[in-house]
């Protein structure tokens, strides 16, 4: 009995000693995972305390790259502002003296001289031009205005205005789209320009094709605006007060605007036709016309005549005649002696012949041209339905003929597939011998008769005299006036009109070559 108490003991004393070891180790184990995962934590905290470390110096550094680009930035704009400031106190100077600035830039327009600045390292950019005139309605003298301040990409260098001679090229390049400007001539009607630039730049087939310019004549930042929005390039001509003399006609005097178009004109023209892209030709329009949306296609098509053909003085797509119940035919193209205007192409080799003698402050460069030391016999092609159409009805000209003419000109809306037309017809060869057939077979009919509808085939209405031709065209409702006794639209004094859908000849009884004042003698 004793000892089995004794074995209890014993068994009780080492269930307390293997309990007490048991909690010990439970104790330690427990120690251990808590500085296990404390250590696991320390490690985690401290990775993540060097990627906020890393992203923090990442930062700073986008921040300094950032603050650097800023710096540079206003740098450079503050550079170009320097460069603006520098070449305009330069050109001041030269406007300021008496022999130079606008004297020597007029006289380069005239004489084919390129206005350029150079930079110290001998590299020059052509001088952006202006050009000059003042808005008119479009016709009787093609109204228009320019200028806009002289433009010139530059290096940060110091910069010398000069002047340099640049001897025109015949046709160095194709007559072909990438090789013709179109000018749009501006001055201060800056509504009208909007509306001109729409119409353009919806017409225009894109990519380097027709370049636009808007010339202004003389600074007027709501024409400059217009002309940044629409992204066309920029020309400011630097105009100047014109100053005439006695022998100055009166009416010119009273009408100043016409001298300031011509000395505009001028001077675009001429600083288009020296620019480094060296253009084969130019298309002038004005801030009131408005163009066909195959405008384009008419001068890709038209164009290479006036290389082909030198009797050609230039391609118009205006129709004097052109209201809707005299031009019908989208497609018909005729030759003319009357030059047109009012958006016309005219060749680097007529600029050479002509532009010594631009008429500038003389005024009227229109009917300059159509004078016989100009034209020198050469014709003009227009089309049945015109192309361009003026909404001018205010400007230089005072609305002359603008509301009883002008205003019903019908611009073409059916677009004619150029491309895919034939057009060498127009050369003189083939056309004269055609259009000889064409009027010989025609019958001749009163001018009543002529206008009966329901009538097919093409008949001959004969004038008399320009007196009796006159009064044809009072009843037609047509302009009448004659310059250089040449009629408008008319090709060896025979006006043709499609009247009802057949055509029309008005034609002299009379042998005439252009000019129907003077009748050739029969032999």
């Amino acid at each position: 009995m004793g000892r089995q108490i004794a074995w209890t003991f014993y068994a009780g004393v080492a269930l307390v000693l293997i309990i007490g070891l048991l909690s010990m180790n439970l104790l330690s184990g427990s120690n251990w995972c808590e500085r296990r995962v404390f250590l696991i934590s320390a490690e985690k905290d401290k990775a993540v305390q060097q990627a906020m470390s890393q992203l923090h110096e990442v930062l700073e550094v986008q921040k300094k790259t950032v603050e650097q680009l800023h710096a540079a930035r206003k740098s450079v704009r503050l550079t170009k502002l320097a460069l603006k400031s520098s070449k305009r106190h330069t050109l001041n100077e030269r406007m300021s003296r008496p022999t130079e600035g606008l004297q020597e830039v007029a006289l380069a327009a005239k004489a084919g001289i390129d206005s350029q600045f150079i930079d110290a390292e001998g590299d020059s950019t052509s001088v952006q031009p202006v050009s000059d005139g003042q808005g008119s309605d479009p016709h009787s003298r093609s109204a228009t205005r320019a200028s806009a301040a002289l433009t010139a990409a530059a290096r940060p260098s110091s910069l010398t205005y000069i002047a340099t001679y640049r001897p025109l090229a015949n046709f160095t390049l194709p007559l072909s789209p990438a090789n013709i400007a179109v000018v749009v001539i501006a001055y201060n009607r800056h509504l009208y320009l909007d509306r001109a630039l729409k119409s353009v730049f919806r017409s225009h087939p894109g990519g380097r094709q027709f370049p636009i310019y808007v010339s202004q004549d003389g600074p007027n930042e709501q024409v400059s605006e217009v002309v940044r929005r629409y992204g066309a390039r920029p020309l400011i001509h630097p105009r100047k007060t014109l100053h005439f003399g006695p022998e100055t006609p009166a009416f010119l005097k009273t009408t100043p605007g016409y001298a300031y178009l011509s000395v505009h004109y001028g001077w675009a023209l001429a600083t288009l036709f020296n620019d480094p892209a060296q253009y084969a030709g130019v298309i002038i329009l004005e801030e009131d016309i408005e163009v066909a949306p195959d405008f384009f296609g008419y001068f890709t098509a038209t164009a290479p005549l006036l290389a082909q053909d030198s009797s050609l003085l230039c391609i118009s797509a205006f129709n004097d005649n052109g209201q809707p119940q005299y031009a019908s035919d989208p497609a018909a193209l005729y030759r003319s002696d009357f030059f047109p205007g009012l958006g016309w192409l005219l060749s680097r080799s007529l600029w050479q012949e002509i532009g010594p003698k631009w008429p500038n402050e003389h005024g009227f460069w229109d009917d300059w041209l159509r004078e016989p030391p100009q034209r020198r016999g050469r014709t003009s092609i227009r089309p049945e339905m015109s192309r361009t159409s003026t909404f001018g009805q205010t400007g230089t000209s005072k609305s002359q003929f603008y509301t009883k003419y002008l205003a019903r000109i019908q611009l073409g809306s059916i677009p004619v597939q150029w491309s895919a037309r034939n057009v060498s017809f127009l050369i003189k060869s083939e056309y004269d011998a055609a259009f000889a057939r064409q009027l010989a077979a025609a019958p001749i009919v009163s001018l009543h008769e002529a206008k009966k509808v329901g009538q097919a085939g093409a008949v001959r209405v004969l004038y008399a005299n320009k007196k009796e031709l006159a009064g044809f065209c009072s009843q037609l409702g047509i302009m009448d006036d004659l310059k250089a006794g040449v009629p408008r639209t008319a090709y060896r004094g025979v006006i043709t009109l499609r009247i009802n859908g057949r055509l029309v000849f008005l034609a002299p009884s009379y042998a005439v070559d252009q000019d129907i004042t003077k009748a050739l003698d029969k032999k």
